[in-house]
């Protein structure tokens, strides 16, 4: 078993505006959970844990299903009260259509540093962070892997190209919002190549309207986080609670070194917890307007399905395309979307 001196371990910065920036978003947690249903992955996917109980034989499997990918999707999360970096969530894109393949490394599980286990795990991370590969998350992944160096798993920086989908999201927003505000007196409409769409009708004193939303982000010099942009393309509430749990108990129920305190279903809520999921989402984002538009130019974001993102309107549109997403696993067993198969 791989032990970890705490004393490694750097502990987060205080911040005397930490309390006021949970406060107004807990504010906003509530109304998005008043005004819209539950957001849930568009595609199922399948759990793959590494950890201290992976075979040598799972592990090269999995290393020969990543050395055939390009495009790798980024989370991590640390624990609550030790703020040890805890989990490394991966999601494997491929160029087939069965269910995603999530990879929940428990780095505070991992089998002894000297065994061959131990190495596959680093033959993992070199086929992951091998150059010509492209790396995405919701924010700095930079910043985050930094973080887990102290596990001995792999160095940074990585020779692979890393992507800030955050950043791209936040500037791809402003500049079609932008561009429809600018085109908005001289658009005209197609009846015959246009749908109508119907947004929800939502008070804006509870939900401002997207070009409202843009401009605080932009005065603020704001990135959008994820539950905004989930709720402000698809009117959706991304559950985000889980985000600061106790990630290090043990996430696989098969661990003998789990922490035992923690009830089944505890871990169930974890597992389920995903962003890597939704990260995918977000890179075939469709923008919202409030005013009639032109049917939008198709802006490519390269992001972890490599797909191209649309913009839907409140009024009339002319019809967007149909956008693929790629997806992958390795087994044939049905993907679980309540319950992960622990893998």
């Amino acid at each position: 078993m791989f032990n970890l001196s705490l004393s490694n371990v750097q502990s987060l910065p205080t911040n005397p505006h930490v309390t006021d920036r949970i406060n107004k978003k807990n504010e906003q947690k509530h109304r998005y959970e008043q005004l819209f249903s539950l957001y849930h992955p568009r595609k199922p996917y399948v759990i793959s844990f590494i950890n201290s109980l992976a075979s040598e034989e799972e592990l090269k499997n999995l290393c020969d299903i990543i050395k055939c990918a390009t495009d790798f999707i980024f989370d991590t999360e640390s624990d609550i009260h030790s703020h040890i970096p805890a989990l490394i969530q991966v999601l494997i894109v491929q160029e087939d259509q069965k269910p995603l393949l999530v990879l929940l490394i428990e780095t505070t599980h991992l089998p002894d540093i000297l065994s061959l286990r131990f190495r596959e795990i680093q033959k993992l991370f070199q086929y992951l962070f091998r150059t010509g590969t492209n790396l995405y998350s919701w924010g700095s992944l930079e910043d985050e892997l930094t973080r887990f160096q102290i596990y001995q798993l792999f160095s940074v920086p990585v020779p692979a190209r890393i992507f800030n989908v955050q950043y791209i999201f936040t500037k791809w927003f402003n500049e079609y919002i932008n561009k429809k505000s600018n085109d908005n007196n001289s658009n005209t409409t197609d009846n015959d190549d246009s749908v109508i769409i119907n947004a929800p009708e939502i008070d804006s004193e509870l939900f401002l309207p997207p070009i409202m939303m843009n401009h605080l982000k932009v005065i603020n010099n704001e990135l959008w986080s994820l539950q905004d942009a989930i709720a402000y393309i698809f009117y959706k509430h991304l559950l985000k609670r889980e985000t600061l749990r106790s990630w290090s108990i043990g996430l696989d129920k098969r661990l003998l070194s789990r922490n035992k305190n923690y009830s089944l279903n505890y871990r169930k809520r974890l597992i389920q917890y995903a962003d890597v999921v939704t990260t995918t989402t977000t890179t075939t984002t469709k923008a919202p307007t409030t005013t009639t538009t032109k049917a939008p130019t198709t802006t490519t974001t390269k992001a972890a399905t490599t797909t191209t993102t649309k913009a839907p309107t409140t009024t009339t549109t002319k019809a967007p395309t149909t956008t693929t997403t790629k997806a992958a696993t390795t087994t044939t067993t049905k993907a679980p979307t309540t319950t992960p198969t622990a893998g």
